[in-house]
C-alpha cells in the first residue's frame, strides 16, 4: 500500500505534467487565433488599396481622355477659325503644334502622378504585409522544448523526493556510504590477506587459563 506522501508525490508530479501540456495547448491556440486575425486585416487592406490602384488608374485614363478631347476640339476650333479669317500657312502649323504640346505636357503629367500614386498605394501593401508578420510573431506558438524541460523538472522533482524517503537516505547518500571504510567488529580476528601461490598459517587461537582454588 502506499504511503500518504508517496500519493501526494504522484499527484503533484500528475498535476504539474496537466499544467505544462495545457499551457502549451492555450499557448497554440492564442497564436492560432491572433495568426487568423492578422491574416485577415492583411486581406482587407490589401484588398483596399488594391481597389485604390484600380481607381487612380481608372481616374488617370479618364483625365487623360478628357485631355485628348479639349485637346482635338481646340485644333479644330483653330483650323476653323483660321479659314473663316483666310489665314494660312505656318501661323496656322504653328497654332496647331501649340495645341498638341499642351496636350502632350498635360497627358505626362496626368500619367506621372498616376504612377507616383500606383506605387504608393504598393508600398502600402508591403507594409501591410510586415504589420501582418509582426503581429504573429508577436504570439509565439508553444514550445515542445520548454514543455519538455517543465515535465523533466516535475518528474526529477519526483525522483529526488522518493530517493530521499528510501531506507538508507538517498542514493547520493548510498553511493557515499559505499565509498566509505568498512567497518570491523571488536575481537574478531582479521585474516590476513592471502596471495597467490602462497600458505599463508592460521593464526593460533586465544588460550584461557583458569585458575583453581578461585581467582
Amino acid at each position: 500500500m502506499c504511503e500518504p506522501t508517496t500519493i501526494l508525490a504522484v499527484a503533484n508530479v500528475a498535476m504539474g505534467v496537466g499544467s505544462a501540456i495545457v499551457k502549451k495547448k492555450g499557448q497554440d491556440q492564442a497564436h492560432a487565433a491572433n495568426k487568423a486575425a492578422a491574416l485577415e486585416s492583411l486581406k482587407n487592406q490589401t484588398r483596399d488599396l488594391s481597389v485604390r490602384q484600380q481607381q487612380e488608374q481608372a481616374a488617370a485614363m479618364g483625365q487623360v481622355q478628357d485631355v485628348r478631347v479639349q485637346s482635338a476640339e481646340a485644333q479644330g476650333l483653330a483650323s476653323a477659325s483660321a479659314a473663316e479669317a483666310g489665314v494660312t500657312g505656318m501661323s496656322v502649323a504653328l497654332l496647331l503644334d501649340d495645341i498638341q504640346r499642351d496636350e502632350l505636357g498635360a497627358v505626362e503629367e496626368i500619367e506621372a502622378n498616376a504612377e507616383m500614386t500606383f506605387e504608393q498605394l504598393q508600398r502600402m501593401k508591403e507594409g501591410a504585409v510586415s504589420e501582418a508578420k509582426g503581429r504573429i510573431n508577436s504570439v509565439p506558438k508553444g514550445s515542445w522544448l520548454e514543455t519538455g524541460l517543465e515535465i523533466g523538472g516535475h518528474l526529477l522533482d519526483y525522483a529526488s523526493s522518493t530517493m530521499g524517503r528510501q531506507p538508507g537516505g538517498s542514493a547520493r547518500g548510498k553511493a557515499r556510504a559505499g565509498r566509505g571504510t568498512p567497518s570491523v567488529s571488536i575481537g574478531e580476528p582479521i585474516a590476513p590477506a592471502r596471495l597467490p601461490n602462497m600458505r599463508v598459517p592460521t593464526p593460533p587461537s586465544p588460550r584461557i587459563h583458569i585458575r583453581r582454588g578461585g581467582f
